[in-house]
């Protein structure tokens, strides 16, 4: 065999196999940061999450003895401007939750523009969760069918601390 060739070989490789590892390295160590702010919002609030969930930057978890609910937007390399935003939620002072959807377009054409799980407090304020915005450029990844199911654990966890309530 030509040394040439496998010179030229080993190039290629290199050249396609570097970008690859970089690009998961870069990705893992992404990763790596919202766990940490994760970690740290969870210590300083004294919480043991039950439930949670993390996708595009978001992360939200429920601590069901402690009724609190946690729910934290990461800031983004790409969106240097914004800061994390932390949201933490006694479930005690919690009245029920609505999901609101905003969509842009005709019914067969619709785009959705903004997803938010809204709390409405027992003081009559209300709260956004939001969990996919269009600005953000985040692609949608099955946001309905989880506002919808984090929409059912708060629910169900204000029924369980209504019931508590009547028992006692």
């Amino acid at each position: 065999m030509d040394h040439s060739f496998i010179i030229v070989s080993l190039i290629v490789v290199g050249l396609v196999a570097i970008p690859y590892y970089l690009f998961i390295s870069a990705g893992t160590s992404e990763t790596k940061k919202i766990a940490l702010k994760i970690r740290k919002v969870v210590l300083e609030n004294n919480l043991q999450i039950n439930q949670d969930e993390r996708w595009n930057h978001k992360y939200i978890g429920i601590d069901t003895q402690q009724k609190v609910l946690m729910f934290l937007k990461s800031a983004t390399a790409e969106n240097a401007v914004s800061q994390d935003t932390v949201q933490t939620l006694n479930l005690a002072h919690v009245k029920n939750c609505l999901v609101i959807e905003h969509r842009k377009g005709n019914k067969a054409n619709a785009v959705l523009e903004r997803l938010d799980l809204q709390i409405h407090l027992n003081n009559g304020t209300s709260q956004l969760l939001n969990f996919y915005n269009l600005d953000d450029n985040d692609a949608e990844d099955y946001e309905v069918q989880r506002v919808e199911k984090w929409k059912t654990i708060i629910t169900t966890q204000l029924r369980a601390g209504a019931s508590v309530k009547r028992a006692a």
